[in-house]
């Protein structure tokens, strides 16, 4: 039998392919793992928009001029006639790069990458510029994601206060620009633009982010209830939220199942301020509770396949990955 060779970039298409869709799950992927050129267009094209090239030309004229400067010593130390000449070669230079990078911002980025001194300080001074406040939700949403990993069909959850809906109708709002993924809960998704990439939670870290924000577990971080549901996606660390974060597509969600937290009528839990419940969709007639949150997470994953006619609305989402 002949031997199949695979090398490294073949074994990588194959896992992508085998764990991610070719329309959303892989351009997500690949968006969280840009290269060095990339971001530095990302950058560039970003500060266009924003109108901040004029003002890193003020800022930090001194040192284009000095990389000209060291540009003319290096290829043309000794022939020139006088100051002046070399003075002319130096403005050459400059305006040179002016005009790409007013007029030609590719230009612009391909002599970037001529020096690793000029990416480095053209890469610093518009990544500190686009982690700044007053940028917070024009940024490219790369800068703040870090460490993507691929989740394959996993168990997620993600709080809202309109659980019920989303357990019916799916996710029908996402933020549909990549760009925007790094403020997903506050854009698109309540401004209701359509469908888009949405973000959860791997169902076991669900108690952490449920009271996340140091109130002694007292008050939700998130929605006051939450879906538990099955997608793909990347999962990846957050830095302006710190924590972990999975990014999915908001139609593929699948066997998505309401739970809610309210007063329960069971005298088992006579005493208990509210519980957790599972309900049957098609009536809201409670088919599992517990104070204990990661107790009915736990319950809806194992009898799931038992209960999921009575528990789950959308079986197959709306796309399949």
């Amino acid at each position: 039998m002949k031997k199949i060779i695979i090398n490294e970039n073949q074994l990588k298409n194959i896992i992508l392919n085998e764990y991610l869709d070719k329309n959303y799950g892989i351009p997500l992927y690949q968006y969280f793992k840009m290269d060095e050129k990339q971001r530095i267009s990302s950058l560039i094209y970003w500060a266009i928009d924003e109108e901040l090239l004029e003002d890193f030309w003020s800022n930090e004229y001194d040192f284009i001029y000095d990389y000209a400067n060291d540009i003319v010593n290096e290829k043309y130390d000794g022939d020139f006639e006088d100051e002046e000449e070399k003075e002319n070669y130096i403005n050459d230079i400059v305006e040179e790069l002016y005009s790409d990078m007013m007029y030609s911002p590719q230009d612009f980025i391909n002599d970037i990458f001529k020096s690793y001194r000029l990416y480095n300080e053209v890469y610093n001074y518009f990544y500190g510029l686009a982690t700044q406040p007053q940028y917070t939700y024009s940024a490219p949403g790369w800068i703040f994601f870090s460490q993507p990993r691929i989740v394959k069909n996993e168990w997620l959850v993600h709080f809202s206060d309109n659980a019920f809906q989303i357990a019916e109708q799916g996710f029908a709002y996402g933020t549909q620009e990549l760009d925007r993924l790094a403020y997903s809960g506050a854009g698109d998704i309540h401004n209701k633009f359509g469908e888009g990439y949405d973000f959860a939670y791997l169902a076991d870290s669900a108690m952490d982010v449920m009271y996340g924000n140091g109130n002694n577990y007292s008050t939700p971080k998130y929605g006051s209830e939450f879906v538990l549901f099955r997608a793909s996606g990347v999962e990846v660390w957050h830095d302006g939220d710190e924590e972990r974060q999975v990014i999915f597509y908001g139609p593929s969600a699948k066997s998505i199942i309401y739970i809610r937290k309210e007063q329960s009528k069971s005298p088992q839990y006579y005493g208990d301020d509210e519980v957790w419940q599972v309900c049957d969709i098609h009536n809201r007639r409670v088919i599992f509770e517990d104070v204990e949150l990661d107790a009915v997470i736990n319950w809806a994953i194992k009898n799931y396949e038992q209960y999921k006619k009575r528990i789950v609305s959308l079986d197959n989402g709306k796309f399949t990955i």
